[in-house]
């Protein structure tokens, strides 16, 4: 600058009138720049609840696409299963029935339930009649409704484990430990994967399905993340 700006004694330095007259001029320009710093490298981190099964079966692998689109975004998944816990999260996907979604909730899926086994499980005839127990998620409720439709024996969904993850159902059924209950679409990849066989043609819509809730209102990032989640939900059908 060919000027002092700092005047420095024993105890402090200071500024000079020149300095103090740069730094007038200097302070909105580097407020100004500091700003579009902070704006330009900060990165949203949207908080997203969701249960495991769905988790690792279909939104875990999308995550990498929606953030390339969206560079000031970042995913951060909460895994819980039951009721979502609204005040942790920006946006939740819950698997229940429609009456407990509540009224600003979206079906995202519609699921069907077939029955699948052990790959290469003998074809004896009936599903109730293959000498294995029915494998259960959380309650007997979904067994005894394929049965209904299907026309077995309403005593065959008493038999068999009860699970609360439906990943150790599908887990257990590839040991060979039962017949479980898997939900169309999401069984499909451990059918063409081999570890499944599905054992029955007869297909029971779920009573429950998964909904989609959002906890903020007017947020972009968020609107725009569910949209796209809407278009990848859209691609299963």
């Amino acid at each position: 600058m060919g000027r002092r700006l700092f005047s420095r004694d024993r105890t402090q330095v200071v500024l000079t009138q020149a300095g103090y007259e740069l730094r007038a001029a200097t302070q909105d320009a580097f407020g100004t720049l500091d700003r579009v710093v902070e704006t330009a490298t900060c990165q949203r981190t949207l908080r997203v609840s969701v249960g495991p099964y769905l988790s690792v079966a279909w939104l875990m692998p999308l995550l990498g696409k929606f953030e390339a689109l969206d560079q000031g975004a970042r995913i951060e998944l909460v895994h819980q299963i039951g009721k979502p816990d609204f005040r942790d999260v920006d946006i939740a996907i819950w698997w229940t029935e429609p009456e407990r979604a509540g009224a600003h909730a979206r079906q995202l899926f519609s699921s069907t339930m077939v029955p699948v086994a052990k790959a290469h499980t003998q074809d004896v005839g009936a599903v109730w009649d293959q000498g294995l127990p029915p494998l259960h998620y959380r309650t007997r409720r979904n067994w005894s409704d394929w049965l209904s439709r299907a026309g077995g024996p309403e005593d065959f969904a008493k038999q068999g484990e009860v699970f609360e993850d439906p990943n150790i159902v599908l887990e257990a059924a590839a040991l060979g430990r039962g017949i479980a209950l898997g939900f169309a679409p999401f069984v499909q990849s451990h059918i063409s994967s081999g570890r499944l066989q599905r054992i029955s043609d007869v297909a029971v819509p779920s009573a429950a399905n998964y909904f989609l809730i959002v906890s903020v209102d007017n947020d972009r990032q968020c609107a725009d993340f569910t949209e796209w989640l809407y278009s990848k939900a859209m691609d299963m059908a």
